[in-house]
């Protein structure tokens, strides 16, 4: 009996072990994570300089925002993750489209 509940209790164990390995990846001191913050930067600069550049601030974050996205989709791609990088893309589309459906009726 002893060992069938041991059993069953490992069991029980394997399932977040296996959770808790897939997830998202630490791309921090990755070249991948250096060209995401160098991008952004990038962007940020032309928002800075929206005056003498006569450009709307929306245009470089929108550009650096597609940009960094295809840059995380390939490289969880890569690793064998896509799904995670798409939920993760959803929920991010589905957050901005909240936002500016809230702006538009609280604005008119």
């Amino acid at each position: 009996m002893f060992k069938l509940v041991f059993f069953a209790f490992l069991c029980c164990l394997a399932g977040p072990a296996n959770a808790a390995q897939m997830g998202t990846l630490d791309l921090t001191y990755t070249l991948p994570g250096v060209i995401v913050l160098t991008i952004f930067v990038i962007a940020y600069v032309f928002v800075i300089g929206e005056e003498f550049l006569h450009i709307r601030k929306s245009k470089p974050m929108l550009l650096a925002a597609g940009i960094i996205w295809i840059v995380l989709g390939w490289i969880y791609t890569n690793h064998g993750i896509p799904i995670e990088a798409e939920e993760a893309f959803n929920h991010n589309l589905l957050e901005y489209a909240q936002l500016l459906l809230f702006l538009l009726v609280a604005m008119t």
